[in-house]
């Protein structure tokens, strides 16, 4: 039982050993003056969206339209707003 708990431990918890994607949409924003409800409605998605996106909260999976939107209105490259981070012990 040891064995399996520490394999959901690496996939659900912070330790992960394939290391991680990271949203940086709202650093991105507030590094070009974007406004959250700007965003919102130069791309038509609800503000909520666009907050919980901007906040990298409860993002787990991201809708790749979302992403394009996000790109068109901003003028911005996909490795702008996201990047892979490699695994903290290597």
């Amino acid at each position: 039982m040891g064995t399996l708990r520490t394999i959901v431990e690496n996939v659900v918890g912070k330790e992960r050993p394939y290391g991680k994607v990271e949203l940086f949409l709202g650093e991105y924003m507030d590094a070009h003056g974007f406004s959250r409800n700007g965003l919102a409605k130069r791309t038509g998605l609800d503000y909520k969206t666009v907050d919980r996106y901007y906040q990298n909260k409860n993002v787990e999976r991201v809708d790749l339209s979302l992403l394009a939107k996000f790109c068109y209105s901003m003028n911005c490259e996909l490795s702008d707003i996201l990047r892979y981070l490699p695994p903290e012990n290597d």
